[in-house]
């Protein structure tokens, strides 16, 4: 059984081997649990606005868990994370489990480690939320 995790870079392309798929949306809100706690600001800058994205030169994909891996569990994980204006990642939320707390602690360990390029207005950067899925995909 091979392992295959998934990061595609835009939402149609289904076939990305080897990296998380990736949706990405900045947003000034934070994810519903998360209502309380910092919200990142809007620049005041017009012009178009670049959404945050994770760095993909610079992250590696997810640890497919051994565990995992031998019980033939596969699943998305819904990441949404609060990108600094620096790049850092701020927080980091399972926004929608893959059903399996395996592959949600596996997608949330690693991309605490990310770094991101953070949204931008021009030549501003600001912090945003990001939403991602990490997928988990088992192949013969």
């Amino acid at each position: 059984m091979v392992s295959k995790l998934s990061i595609a870079e835009n939402p149609a392309s289904a076939d990305a081997v080897a990296r998380p798929a990736l949706l990405t949306s900045a947003s000034s809100q934070p994810p519903r649990a998360a209502r309380d706690s910092a919200t990142p600001s809007t620049p005041n800058t017009t012009g178009p606005v670049e959404s945050a994205r994770p760095d993909h030169a610079h992250n590696p994909p997810p640890d497919y868990p051994p565990l995992a891996r031998r019980f033939g569990l596969s699943g998305r994980v819904l990441m949404r994370v609060l990108v600094e204006a620096s790049g850092d990642a701020k927080e980091v939320h399972v926004a929608g489990t893959s059903g399996h707390a395996i592959l949600d602690q596996a997608a949330l360990k690693s991309v605490r480690g990310w770094r991101f390029v953070p949204a931008r207005s021009g030549a501003q950067t600001f912090a945003a939320w990001v939403e991602f899925p990490v997928r988990f995909e088992l192949t013969n």
